[in-house]
């Protein structure tokens, strides 16, 4: 009976050593008050961009607790962020994850501020002497809108991803090239027409050269960001819609696909000559062309699988 006692002595002293357990994941309720079901509302975003509300469409799953991921869906140049919200709104509910939709008017976002992040005054021409603050770039917007969704309804995800198809999916590339970003875990750039590539030696917008990102250090931080490029398989017509087509642009390939193995190879290329590690993916979707369901349901499943 006495050696019993001893023993139990033991396993307690043992246990006590052990460290603490990891925190159970908190998947208490959302905060519905404000923000519920499917939606919109008007966000206005502080500094520079004051003077340009953006609409933003979201889904909230049913299930959605305070852990499910939050991603956030940018459109590309139809700028029909309703339209993609609803067709995403499955995948959603499947997922448990959240969507945001930035509506980026044409008004108040022209393509300097959409797909160039208003970098420069006129981001087809830049020059030194042209450049903006980082404060006055677009990509600013995405963080800000987090922070002010997360706090609204009482989120514990402190990190978000972001997708972007078409247009969007430019808007998501330079996004992970040029922003602050300390909130974003990873981006998904569906089906770009044409890119801005981890290189110095070409000028913005096909290249870094010019902007405030321009040294290998910049390109070494661009490699590193975990940057996921998807394209459907069948997105190979050279007279799409709004398929730019420039010397530039058509050295890239004629096409979505051939432009997404470009900008890849290059990247591959970069960190090959800077013997820096690459965080970029690519995935070609079977069966898929030009389509912002298909590519955006791809994302969501891509992240949440």
């Amino acid at each position: 009976m006495l050696h019993r006692f001893v023993v139990l002595l033991g396993f307690a002293a043992l246990t006590s050593c052990l460290p603490d357990p990891p925190p159970t994941p908190t998947n208490g309720p959302l905060d519905r008050s404000i923000y519920s079901g499917t939606g919109s509302f008007t966000f206005t975003p502080t500094g520079h961009l004051s003077d340009r509300p953006i609409t933003v469409y979201y889904h909230i799953p049913d299930s959605a607790h305070q852990s499910s991921p939050i991603a956030m869906v940018v459109h590309g140049s139809a700028r029909d962020g309703e339209y993609l919200r609803n067709a995403l709104k499955p995948e959603s509910d499947q997922r448990n994850a959240i969507i945001l939709m930035p509506n980026f008017g044409r008004t108040e976002y022209s393509n300097n501020y959409f797909l160039l992040g208003n970098l420069f005054d006129d981001g087809e021409s830049p020059s030194v002497s042209s450049q903006n603050d980082s404060t006055e770039w677009t990509y600013a917007i995405i963080e800000q809108l987090f922070i002010h969704f997360r706090t609204a309804v009482a989120s514990k995800d402190s990190r978000y991803d972001l997708v972007g198809f078409s247009g969007g999916g430019q808007f998501a590339h330079r996004f992970a090239l040029f922003a602050h970003r300390p909130q974003c875990d990873r981006i998904v750039a569906c089906s770009s027409g044409w890119y801005t590539l981890p290189d110095v030696a070409s000028s913005f917008p096909y290249g870094l050269g010019t902007t405030q990102r321009a040294s290998d250090a910049d390109v070494r931080k661009a490699l590193s960001t975990p940057l996921h490029l998807a394209v459907g398989f069948a997105d190979t017509d050279p007279n799409s819609s709004g398929l730019r087509h420039t010397a530039e642009a058509d050295a890239q390939g004629l096409n979505r696909v051939q432009r997404a193995n470009y900008a890849f190879q290059r990247a591959m290329d970069q960190s090959t000559a800077l013997n820096a590690p690459l965080a970029w993916s690519l995935h070609i979707e079977p069966g898929v062309a030009h389509s912002a369901q298909a590519m955006g349901a791809y994302a969501l499943t891509y992240l949440y699988p």
